[in-house]
């Protein structure tokens, strides 16, 4: 695939999940990892594994939504920093949260092969192998 047709890839996923669709097991490469950010990162590998993640995440949730900001090419070849804006509310709490986040992601094939989840911007442009990255 071209740029430009890794970055409709893109902008059509988080079109989806921006309307609650975290469905989509196919957008990944059959060897793809997955890694989650917080305070307990985990390593997820697969489609089944990727999608089974999304799904324990967003139980905790409710009308959990992904809006994108920004998508940058990566240094390296066929990735890209993605930026977002999460929201939802607790499922038990009913609390609203909002948060700015940040993805790398490597696209091969118009799969997805790789995706990291970062809390701050620096450490995905970092990953991304782009200036500004914390050194």
């Amino acid at each position: 695939m071209s740029g430009d047709q890794n970055l409709a890839f893109l902008r059509d996923i988080y079109a989806a999940w921006a309307l609650g669709d975290f469905t989509r097991g196919d957008i990944f490469d059959p060897d793809v990892e997955f890694v989650t950010g917080g305070l307990e990162p985990r390593l997820l590998r697969g489609p089944e594994g990727v999608v089974e993640g999304w799904f324990d995440f967003l139980s905790a949730w409710k009308d959990f939504r992904v809006e994108l900001r920004e998508i940058i090419p990566g240094a390296q070849p066929d990735s890209y920093v993605v930026y977002c804006h999460l929201s939802g509310r607790g499922k038990e709490s009913g609390v609203p949260t909002e948060s700015e986040t940040a993805n790398t992601i490597w696209i091969r094939n118009g799969k997805i092969v790789r995706m990291e989840l970062h809390w701050d911007r620096e450490s995905a442009l970092e990953s991304a192998g782009l200036p500004g990255g914390a050194s």
